[in-house]
């Protein structure tokens, strides 16, 4: 992620993984907006977000690209 900042793609796939038994990972991600900005500012025409919805979408930041993203995108509902 730190090797792309300032440049473009036009197709962004933002894959979130992560170890359910030890969040750690997930809460440094969440810490500050910075690492999911540069990855959302990225994509150019699509962004592509693979993850554990109810997982990530409990944590700041995520949280508003979650809300972003609403009920109308694809995969599996809340």
């Amino acid at each position: 992620m730190h090797t792309t900042q300032g440049k473009e793609a036009e197709v962004v796939i933002l894959v979130l993984g992560g170890n359910p038994q030890r969040p750690g990972a997930k809460d440094w991600a969440a810490q500050s907006p910075n690492l999911l900005n540069v990855a959302v500012s990225r994509a150019k025409a699509r962004l592509y977000v693979i993850g554990d919805r109810a997982a990530w979408g409990q944590r700041p930041y995520f949280r508003v690209l979650d809300q972003r993203l609403g009920a109308g995108s694809e995969g599996p509902s809340r």
